[in-house]
């Protein structure tokens, strides 16, 4: 058997821990005013019971974090950023220079409470989906109290001439800063060079300071605050599931759990003995045919390792044809 899968980018997984780490998470789920993201195209809602998710084709719907069945589904948005008490703010799909966001009520079936349009520079296409050398991404925290938004674009020009001689061209880059008010309905633009409102990138493994003393290095961070994962490869590439991962308590520095898995690491969040992973996009070989999975979130038992839902996630990635 041969296996192919796409991996998660070093880019995107340091995107997954910033968005999660800049909301603030101090304090349990439960407890907290504002849930936490898991990239790609995940938030989960602040009691810890349901996450929203990118659906496979287009929109949004919210799933039971218990059981993964689905609760609701919204058309009106595409990408779920961030939820405050019980308003999600998201983000629709627009071909346009046009930020188009929706604030949806979590608690009202995902109910669209307001619709929110920031106009953004000539040449900038909002797109959720990448195309052909474009890439349009939005992050949402709360940084202080407010709910701040940080988009950017990313655009090269790709020729097959590049293409084959393995050049990296420099990306034109637009971006900006947006606050939203989520009970108003309103947005208005920051000026970008404000620092403080910039989500601050940071690495996915723990640093100094941070590490337990037990566990072995590296020790990654979880989308939500008080707890790390260590990866170790327990069987050569004729394993599928060649990756265990142990999951950790920082605070007691001690493992509650582990399981088996095909990627070295991911996203994950751990939630009332729960752990929540995106898993990439990949291909298998199943005897003769090439077997295709999107990317999924996926939960599982940490008191035994076995998996207890999968829900398909929209792939964003650009895999259509290239220049010759």
């Amino acid at each position: 058997m041969r296996f192919l899968f796409r991996d998660l980018s070093l880019a995107k997984w340091v995107q997954a821990c910033v968005t999660a780490i800049a909301l603030g998470l101090g304090a349990p789920a439960a407890r907290a005013e504002v849930g936490f993201g898991l990239e790609p195209g995940v938030v989960v809602d602040p009691t810890g019971k349901l996450a929203v998710l990118m659906r496979p084709e287009q929109g949004l719907e919210a799933v039971a974090l218990g059981e993964g069945n689905v609760l609701w589904r919204s058309g009106d948005a595409d990408r779920p950023l961030i939820i405050k008490d019980t308003l999600l703010l998201a983000q629709a799909d627009s071909p346009r220079p046009l930020l188009l966001l929706v604030v949806l009520d979590v608690a009202a079936q995902g109910a669209t409470a307001r619709k929110i349009e920031v106009p953004l520079p000539p040449g900038t296409v909002a797109s959720v989906d990448d195309t052909l050398g474009r890439t349009f991404s939005v992050r949402a925290a709360e940084i202080g109290e407010l709910i701040i938004v940080n988009w950017e674009q990313r655009l090269v020009e790709i020729s097959g001439a590049e293409l084959a001689g393995g050049e990296n061209p420099k990306p034109e880059i637009l971006s900006g800063v947006v606050r939203v008010d989520l009970v108003a309905g309103t947005a208005s633009v920051i000026d970008k060079d404000a620092g403080s409102y910039l989500i601050a990138n940071l690495p996915p493994d723990l640093g100094e300071g941070e590490r337990m003393a037990k566990a072995p290095q590296p020790q990654f961070r979880s989308a939500n605050s008080g707890y790390a994962m260590t990866s170790t490869q327990i069987a050569d590439n004729r394993t599928w599931q060649k990756y265990q991962w142990t999951i950790w308590d920082i605070a007691r520095d001690q493992p509650i759990g582990q399981i088996r898995d095909f990627q070295r690491l991911a996203p994950f969040a751990v939630v009332g003995g729960v752990l929540l992973q995106t898993s990439s996009a990949y291909e298998r070989r199943q005897d003769d045919q090439m077997i295709a999975t999107p990317p999924s979130l996926r939960a599982f038992d940490l008191g035994s390792g076995d998996q207890l839902w999968a829900q398909a996630l929209r792939d964003t990635a650009y895999s259509g044809p290239t220049p010759e």
